[in-house]
């Protein structure tokens, strides 16, 4: 399980499969701080806009936030913030809201879990021909 608070000593509380991120979050300038594990993430926050800087290896998560308030809530197993990437030519998806996105992949099997909070877009990345389908929040898209 992946834990992250938008707050100025955010920390990573749990990392559940080496396929995680490890994010140590300090201030609007923020840095990634450790990377254990050459599946884990790349994040580079900085101002309300981020973006992301690298992406060099296809298994590589990436979380990208678009509102400074937006915060990552309790997320539970299948609901982990977690981009997996399963093909070298998947790329992240444009966002049409400001608040948070959260990439999940799991394994071809598993399905997108319930989302307890408004804010948060879980995406699901199937495949390389995955589609983003019109969710029933406006605030949550879900690609398959």
């Amino acid at each position: 399980m992946v834990l992250y608070y938008h707050c100025p000593q955010a920390q990573v509380r749990h990392l559940h499969h080496e396929q995680l991120m490890v994010l140590h979050y300090h201030c609007p300038q923020a840095q990634v701080r450790h990377l254990y594990h050459e599946q884990l993430m790349v994040l580079d926050y900085h101002c309300p806009q981020p973006q992301v800087r690298h992406l060099h290896h296809e298994k590589r998560m990436v979380l990208h936030y678009h509102c400074p308030r937006a915060q990552v809530r309790h997320l539970h197993h299948e609901q982990l913030m977690l981009l997996y990437y399963h093909c070298p030519q998947a790329q992240v998806r444009h966002m049409h809201h400001e608040q948070l996105m959260v990439l999940y992949y799991h394994c071809p099997r598993e399905q997108v879990r319930h989302l307890h909070h408004e804010q948060l877009m879980l995406l699901h990345y199937h495949c390389p021909q995955a589609r983003v389908r019109h969710s029933h929040h406006e605030q949550l898209m879900v690609l398959h």
